[in-house]
């Protein structure tokens, strides 16, 4: 069991009349002007300090996997590269112009910058939907990206994205919508189902009105997926929701993942642009180990902290049940435990609330005082137990 699942279990563990014990000896620590007041609210304030240490504790291991991105993108790239070269030769088979599908593939690639789509499955879906609308690939290639953006917009995850394509797929190549099929993208991108159905003339935007419009031929499919396209361009629409929805640490490494095989196809092609690639590589790389040190340095702190702090909750909740939630009225040794206790708390939300990264992606000063910080604490403080 990880450290995180340790202390949330823990946590959840505390009965009722632990809960409200704890909440009074919290309240007794407004007394400590510099230690106790960061914690004095609620033991609910504790709880959510503790779900932070959770999703704290995960970066360790997102920073981790930044390194090994770095080689096994490689072998993406080369796919990549093929997918860049056979594209025009498999739809050329189909009928469609070298030009017009290189010009899809372009629009394709630059469509999923910055999101966490790769273009093999991008590609996948524009092929699929080729022969669906009418062997138009300008048309398959727009409809391709606005679905894409309008499952993530609406937070889908890949698999469920996967999962919405395939029920909005069929209902495409028959025709006609069917009730498990619209559930199921009533569930894959509610949102944009529901941006979609006010902008088709259904002002509450009531997905399963849409559908009853859709099964009744008042709105056809196609005008359901040209609005999805329509709505996929612009200020709000759902290319730019798309970006914000899937913005977080994860995606930045699969963003990360990428560029470095875009990076790495262009090496392939260009071999001037060879060694300036690998130094940018190599600079990543070397970015990608200092952030990984540091992540585990502050997993170290909190679970030093941890070990500290788990103890004195039980102490203090003893306390309180023997010497009553009037903190005037403790012994010394009692006051030492409360402190204790409260300073542990105050240096772990010091280490949750520091900023590990600047928007530019580079170690914050913050971070490193922190660590230096935490360790003297550590250092020089002795716990009663």
């Amino acid at each position: 069991m990880s450290l995180s699942q340790i202390i949330t279990a823990r946590l959840q563990a505390r009965d009722e009349s632990f809960s409200s014990t704890l909440k009074k000896a919290s309240s007794a620590l407004s007394d400590f002007s510099n230690s106790g007041k960061q914690i004095a609210q609620s033991q609910a304030g504790v709880t959510s300090t503790f779900k932070s240490i959770a999703g704290a504790i995960g970066l360790v291991k997102v920073a981790s996997v930044g390194i090994s991105n770095i080689t096994k993108n490689m072998e993406g790239a080369v796919s990549r590269f093929d997918i860049l070269r056979n594209f025009p030769k498999v739809m050329k088979n189909m009928n469609v112009p070298i030009e017009d599908s290189t010009k899809a593939i372009n629009e394709l690639s630059d469509g999923i910058d910055g999101l966490p789509t790769s273009l093999d499955s991008i590609v996948k879906t524009t092929q699929q939907l080729f022969p669906i609308m009418s062997n138009d690939i300008k048309k398959a290639t727009k409809s391709s990206l606005a679905l894409n953006n309008a499952f993530l917009a609406s937070g889908s995850t890949s698999a469920d994205a996967s999962r919405g394509l395939i029920q909005y797929s069929q209902m495409l190549s028959v025709g006609k919508v069917d009730m498990q099929a619209w559930r199921t993208l009533q569930e894959t991108m509610p949102y944009a189902l529901s941006k979609t159905a006010k902008a088709l003339g259904i002002t509450s935007g009531n997905t399963s009105e849409l559908y009853q419009e859709l099964k009744g031929g008042s709105i056809t499919l196609e005008q359901l997926n040209d609005k999805f396209i329509e709505l996929n361009g612009g200020v709000g629409g759902f290319a730019e929701v798309a970006k914000t929805a899937t913005g977080g640490i994860g995606t930045a490494f699969t963003n990360f993942g990428t560029r470095v095989k875009k990076g790495l196809e262009k090496a392939y092609t260009n071999r001037a642009e060879a060694i300036q690639i690998a130094a940018q590589l190599n600079t990543a790389s070397l970015q990608c180990e200092t952030i990984r040190r540091r992540t585990y340095m502050f997993y170290n702190l909190l679970a030093r902290l941890d070990s500290y702090f788990m103890p004195l909750i039980h102490r203090m909740g003893d306390i309180v049940k023997i010497e009553g939630d009037d903190y005037s009225q403790y012994s010394a040794e009692s006051k030492t435990v409360i402190a204790s206790c409260a300073s542990v708390a105050v240096s772990i939300k010091s280490v949750l609330d520091t900023p590990l990264l600047t928007d530019d992606g580079l170690l914050t000063d913050a971070s490193e005082e922190t660590t230096t910080n935490i360790e003297g604490f550590l250092k020089n403080m002795r716990i009663p137990y």
